[in-house]
């Protein structure tokens, strides 16, 4: 089976998952790096999970399940803060509102309301999408949070 390395595609996950080429996409059929290599290496090794759980299908929407955390698993910043550096846990699930004060905060990213990818538009300008050829009145911003506790 081989290893097939993508870079800058669109993907449409419309009815499964599909892949379509830009004019900035690469393919590559077994790529020569390490990453491949140590890919090809675990499929090997777990070629019988690889083989039962495929026909699952569990990047279909309706095959995945995201449970609603209990109010006792939910915790917030500042107990997440006070955690010792050798804590074992390593994600955690908050509960948070974010407000846009100013545009120009790096925090988010402006993309597509129709397919969510990144858009390149200007904050509050009408724009075409160049995934799913639609025009909309305004981008959304999507939020990239990192807490660092180091930071803070």
């Amino acid at each position: 089976m081989p290893i097939i390395l993508g870079m800058r595609l669109s993907v449409n996950n419309y009815h499964g998952i599909s892949f379509g080429t830009l004019p900035i996409s690469t393919i590559l059929i077994d790529p020569p790096i390490s990453q491949a290599k140590n890919l090809d290496s675990w499929l090997k090794a777990n070629r019988e999970y690889v083989e039962r759980i495929v026909p699952q299908k569990l990047y279909e929407k309706e095959n995945q399940i995201t449970n609603r955390p209990l109010d006792s698993q939910i915790r917030k910043i500042s107990q997440i803060l006070c955690l010792p550096e050798t804590s074992q846990v390593k994600s955690f699930r908050i509960k948070s509102t974010l407000q846009v004060i100013k545009p120009g905060q790096q925090f988010y990213f402006l993309s597509c309301p129709g397919c969510s990818k990144a858009c390149g538009a200007v904050y509050e300008s009408e724009f075409t999408c160049f995934y799913c050829n639609t025009d909309f009145p305004n981008p959304k911003p999507m939020y990239v949070i990192l807490l660092l506790k180091q930071l803070i």
